[in-house]
């Protein structure tokens, strides 16, 4: 990368939507090739735990059903619940580290190393992301209880709303924006606290507290900004996951190809499109870490000497 990829703001400008968007995405066309390196390890790490996690999660289903009766199984509800809700914990804490090592070592490309090369090995991206993987991992774990939380009192809300209004959950746009709309609100939140993990690979010495503090600082009165990139992102992933589906649908029944070709061409296109969708977000993340450093670091210096 240059130094021209990404404008300097002086001290006193403020930072603006348009500015953040034409830098995230400037960088995303410039560098295509190598976001798209970045992200294929993290992308095939999350699809091979989804195939593992399947057959485990009906394992443990397995484990907590009680003696057959009727034509039926009698599941224990005082075991059930606390099992399916600490089985979506543990799958969400995984992809949420996954994201965050993603996150990570986006940062590390967008605000360390703008000098260098697009043939600068993948390996690379990853060292200075493995020497912090402690502070990235408490990080991880740290931030997605909350969401956890917050994401299933959020959905419980919007369930016991579609029952008050007597709305069918999959017959109406109404519902769609009930179950999703708290969810969005709760995503762009905490999207506040997409800047401390770009502070964690900056600074070695900050800790993960303060880097979440510093984090809410900076993206003051970004929320709607979030909230708009969210959405945006969502519209854009479903539309290219369509087209995907359309385009395999296609492939299976117009071609003679067999059912493992068919099934690796599949797994090659869905972690290729993970890898490039998810890069945009955390790329803004990087470009508006880097910007508020800079007006920071140009406040001090504008600012006056005391003696």
């Amino acid at each position: 990368m240059n130094e021209q990829s990404i404008p300097e703001y002086g001290f006193g400008r403020k930072l603006t939507w348009t500015s953040i968007l034409s830098s995230t995405y400037g960088l995303y066309r410039e560098h295509f090739w190598t976001f798209l390196r970045i992200g294929l390890p993290i992308a095939i790490l999350a699809y091979l735990f989804k195939q593992v996690e399947r057959p485990l999660v009906h394992q443990f289903y397995n484990l907590i059903r009680s003696t057959p009766a009727g034509p039926g199984w009698v599941l224990n509800p005082y075991i059930y619940f606390p099992v399916v809700i600490g089985l979506n914990f543990i799958k969400g804490a995984v992809y949420w580290i996954l994201s965050t090592i993603l996150l990570a070592a986006i940062s590390e490309k967008v605000t360390q190393h703008d000098q260098q090369s697009e043939d600068t090995p993948l390996s690379d991206a990853y060292s200075y992301v493995r020497r912090r993987l402690k502070a990235l991992f408490v990080f991880g774990i740290v931030t997605w209880m909350p969401f956890f939380l917050l994401k299933a009192l959020a959905s419980f809300a919007g369930g016991k709303m579609l029952e008050l209004f007597r709305i069918k959950p999959s017959q109406s746009l109404i519902s769609f924006v009930i179950v999703s709309l708290p969810l969005l609100i709760i995503a762009g939140l905490f999207s506040r606290i997409g800047l401390a993990v770009p502070e964690l690979m900056d600074n070695a010495a900050i800790s993960v507290r303060q880097a979440i503090r510093n984090s809410f600082r900076k993206t003051e009165d970004w929320e709607p900004f979030f909230m708009f990139f969210l959405t945006k992102s969502a519209i854009v992933g479903y539309g290219v996951y369509w087209v995907a589906q359309r385009g395999f649908h296609l492939l299976w029944t117009r071609t003679s190809l067999s059912p493992s070709a068919y099934y690796w061409i599949t797994w090659g296109v869905y972690v290729c499109l993970f890898a490039l969708l998810a890069s945009p977000l955390f790329i803004a993340f990087s470009v508006l870490y880097r910007e508020k450093s800079n007006v920071t670091q140009e406040a001090g210096l504008a600012a006056p000497a005391i003696g």
